[in-house]
């Protein structure tokens, strides 16, 4: 029982370790007209989104150089998660059964809990196609979809198929706060 203790102590100071080691990789980004901050990985660039028919408050990462199109965004919608879900202008999530699902390219995916500083929301991971240079690939990549939840606050953070989930799932996600 001892070595499961020390096994478990050590691998969650090694981990600590390398996250703070790593934290030179990762940039803060505070909006307070959106009320919320987290860390995400130098190389994102900031990237203007959202269109002349999509007026939400939002903000952009370009993970992808040169392709002109925000790779994460994180949208914020001012009401509660349920309202949230439902009243999404993209119509991602549904509620089937009395559980939410994310609707994806031939395939729904189910959602899962999260929660964390402060906050609380699901997320799913759904196979979402995607566009490059040689076309449209609508079998092609997984995209995640998060709502965190604080008051009536709710924020969407989506993420295209071109970006690993985990990646956005274990910086931007991870350290999300809603102010």
């Amino acid at each position: 029982m001892k070595t499961i203790a020390c096994l478990l102590l050590l691998i969650t100071l090694s981990g600590q370790s390398a996250y703070s080691k790593g934290n030179g990789n990762l940039k803060k980004y505070r909006n307070t007209k959106l009320g919320c901050e987290f860390l995400y990985p130098r190389k994102y660039k900031l990237a203007t989104c959202g269109g002349l028919y999509d007026l939400r408050q939002r903000v952009g990462f370009d993970v992808i150089p040169g392709d002109g199109e925000p790779e994460v965004y994180v949208v914020m919608l001012p009401m509660g998660l349920e309202q949230a879900l439902r009243d999404d202008v993209n119509s991602l999530f549904e509620k089937v059964g009395g559980n939410w699902i994310r609707r994806g390219r031939g395939a729904d995916s189910p959602t899962s809990p999260i929660s964390g500083r402060g906050s609380k929301g699901l997320y799913a991971i759904t196979v979402c196609g995607i566009s490059d240079e040689t076309g449209f690939h609508a079998a092609g990549g997984d995209c995640l979809s998060v709502a965190l939840n604080k008051g009536e606050r709710t924020f969407l953070i989506e993420s295209d198929g071109t970006v690993p989930p985990h990646q956005v799932l274990n910086t931007i996600v991870r350290t999300f706060r809603i102010n």
